[in-house]
């Protein structure tokens, strides 16, 4: 209900940014939001998809394009406090969102320059209250404040993950991303070499991803060769130089797309701005019957799909209460007297999920791990290190 909600604000917002652009006839800007909305709500993946569940990286794909409206309106002033907290909080979803901190570093020189201390001092609490209670829970479940990193660990404890769980789980994630495993094992893509695994990569991506990928090429392009021109102002150097760096970082540590869909999101409407700066003066009225156009189908094919998903589709009719959720199969184990349930994948889903499943409900058993006292509220150690020395 919650991504269904916000995916509706956001898809209102950027509609309503196209249409007071197109009425005070700044159509590059009218027309480029209108293709946005219109590609991702024509790929069910992109927004309906995520409307439909919990992605966590959802909310990171809705911020960066809202942001990006507000830096190409030149209005980064007034979101000083999100551009404060936002990075923050993304940390908390994904540390591979590290490199919007250098908006968190823009927000406080400006809030320095402008000796708003209170307003800072806010901030910074907020943002304590924000990433503590991550670390905490990082710490109390596997040891480390930044797991799967080993990163910012000072001391040892006797639920430490050992380390070569870690290393094959960072293997894990490092090559999984590289090419779908429908594909290739990840076996086989850890045999295969940079640059040679990026081919594969590519041949496999799915169809939708390869579209949106490519059409974000130009807006990268141009958008670092206005950088180079000096053509920005200040601030919208420094994000573009954030998508940049975020897209580098993403390719370099797990490039599946989905990860920083609102990365490609400004990309693609930045591929389209540049387009229809470039052409249209000299098409002005191709450009503003394509916007109208734009804007009818959008309209349309969501009155279309609202109403074809209620008609063909019960789930859809429980507005008031959710329906019952599927349960899966299980494997039960013990540690000590506490019975646990793996559950299974099922549906279409691509991994196994704690649906309408008892507690405890975990996703793997550790080797190792015992029960700390006689209730699992008691907590619990890993065996193999319970003889060592913990500081």
């Amino acid at each position: 209900a919650l991504n269904s909600f916000t995916g509706s604000l956001f898809t209102l917002q950027v509609l309503w940014f196209s249409y007071k652009n197109f009425i005070s006839n700044k159509l590059p800007l009218a027309f480029s939001s209108a293709v946005l909305i219109l590609f991702i709500l024509i790929f069910w993946p992109f927004l309906r998809a995520n409307m439909q569940n919990l992605n966590y990286d959802y909310i990171f794909s809705i911020c960066t394009v809202v942001i990006l409206l507000a830096t190409i309106e030149k209005k980064e002033s007034t979101l000083l406090p999100v551009l404060f907290l936002w990075p923050v909080f993304l940390i908390t979803v994904r540390v591979l969102y590290f490199p919007a901190l250098i908006m968190t570093f823009y927000a406080i020189y400006h809030l320095i320059k402008q000796r708003k201390t209170h307003h800072l001092f806010v901030l910074a609490v907020t943002a304590i209250v924000l990433v503590f209670p991550f670390l905490i829970r990082n710490i109390i479940l596997s040891g480390y404040p930044l797991y799967p990193s080993t990163i910012g660990k000072f001391l040892n404890f006797d639920w430490d993950v050992p380390h070569k769980q870690i290393d094959s789980l960072l293997t894990y994630i490092k090559y999984y991303n590289r090419t779908n495993t429908r594909y290739l094992t990840i076996s086989e893509t850890q045999k295969t070499p940079f640059p040679f695994w990026v081919g594969n990569w590519a041949r496999y991506l799915f169809y939708y991803d390869k579209i949106l990928l490519s059409l974000s090429i130009p807006g990268i392009i141009l958008a670092a060769a206005r950088i180079r021109k000096n053509q920005f102002t200040t601030f919208q150097k420094l994000f573009s130089g954030f998508l940049i760096i975020q897209t580098i970082v993403w390719f370099t540590v797990a490039p599946d797309p989905r990860f920083i869909y609102g990365i490609f999101f400004s990309w693609l409407f930045l591929s389209a701005f540049f387009f229809a700066e470039l052409f249209h003066n000299k098409f002005h009225f191709f450009f503003k019957v394509l916007t109208k156009v734009s804007f009818v189908f959008i309209i349309s094919f969501s009155l279309f799909m609202t109403i074809q998903k209620v008609l063909q589709e019960k789930i859809y009719r429980n507005y008031l209460s959710p329906s019952e959720m599927p349960k899966p199969e299980v494997t039960k184990f013990k540690i000590d007297s506490i019975t646990f349930s793996i559950p299974h994948k099922f549906g279409n889903n691509w991994n196994s999920r704690c649906y309408a499943l008892p507690v405890p409900c975990v996703y793997d058993s550790l080797p190792g791990v015992k029960l700390r006292g006689k209730d699992i509220s008691d907590g619990f150690y890993i065996n193999e290190i319970k003889d060592r020395h913990v500081p």
